[in-house]
C-alpha cells in the first residue's frame, strides 16, 4: 500500500451470493412464493433477504396463510434451490476481479459472507481466492444480517474501518444504523424490490455492478469515510 493510500477502511465485507456471484436467491424465492400461490411483494422480499430462515419462512407462511409448517416451507425452499442449481451455474459478476485487485492495492482485507455453507463458496470462488486472506468466507446463517457480528464482534472494528457491499436493503439499513459505510448493488430482475427499498431507506450509493467502482470513484468514497461524512446526506 502506498503512503498516499493511507485510509480508515481496513476490511471490505462483500456478500458472496450477489456481489461476487450472480444473485440466485431472488429467482428462487420468487419461484417459491408464486408456486405456493402467493404474490411476490416488496414486504415478502424485505422479510426474506438477509433474514433468518425461520423468520423468512414464518413470514411467508403467515402472509400467504399456508397450512404448511415453517419447517416444511424451509424444506420446500431447499428443494427449489436444488432444482435451480441443477440447471444453472451462477457466474462471477462483472468487475469482480478488478475490484478485488483494487482492494488489494489499497491494503484493504476482503471478506466474503453469506447464508450459504462454506462448500458453496469453495465450489465457486476459483482463482479469486488469491485475493482473500485466511478468513475468506464467513457463513452468517445463524446471525442475520450479520453486520454487527462481523464488523464489531468478530473483527473488533470501528464503524469507519469497515465497508459493506450487498444487494439486500436490510444490510444497508443496518449499516446506516451503526454508521458503517455501505454500497448497495441493484439486481437485474424486473420483480426485485431491493433498489426501491434502499432508496426509501435513504441509501444513496447504489450501483448496478462493481464495474462502476473505479479508483477515482473509490478514492472519493474512502475520503468521505475518513472524514466521517459518508452518511451526511
Amino acid at each position: 500500500m502506498k503512503s498516499q493510500d493511507v485510509h480508515s477502511v481496513r476490511y471490505a465485507f462483500l456478500h458472496f451470493d450477489g456481489v461476487i456471484l450472480e444473485n440466485i436467491l431472488t429467482p428462487i424465492t420468487h419461484a417459491v412464493v408464486t408456486k405456493l400461490g402467493g404474490k411476490y411483494t416488496s414486504e415478502i422480499e424485505y422479510n426474506v433477504f438477509a433474514r433468518s430462515q425461520v423468520h423468512a419462512a414464518k413470514f411467508i407462511k403467515d402472509t400467504l396463510r399456508l397450512k404448511e409448517s415453517v419447517d416444511e416451507i424451509i424444506a420446500y425452499y431447499y428443494k427449489e434451490r436444488e432444482e435451480f442449481e441443477k440447471s444453472y451455474t451462477p457466474k462471477v459478476n462483472p468487475g469482480v476481479l478488478e475490484f478485488l485487485s483494487l482492494l488489494q492495492n489499497k491494503g484493504i482485507q476482503c471478506i466474503c459472507y453469506g447464508g450459504a455453507p462454506k462448500e458453496y463458496f469453495s465450489k465457486h470462488i476459483g482463482s479469486l481466492s488469491s485475493f482473500l486472506g485466511d478468513s475468506d468466507y464467513i457463513q452468517t446463517k445463524e446471525f442475520r444480517p450479520g453486520v454487527k457480528e462481523l464488523a464489531f464482534d468478530r473483527f473488533g472494528l470501528q464503524p469507519k474501518e469497515a465497508l459493506f457491499i450487498d444487494e439486500a436493503a436490510l444490510v444497508g439499513e443496518t449499516c446506516k444504523q451503526y454508521g458503517i459505510p455501505f454500497i448497495g448493488i441493484s439486481l437485474p430482475y424486473h420483480y426485485s424490490h431491493q433498489t426501491a427499498q434502499m432508496k426509501l431507506l435513504g441509501i444513496k450509493i447504489i450501483i448496478s455492478s462493481l464495474v462502476e467502482i473505479n479508483e477515482a470513484f473509490f478514492d472519493t468514497k474512502l475520503k468521505c469515510i475518513d472524514e466521517e461524512t459518508f452518511w451526511n446526506y
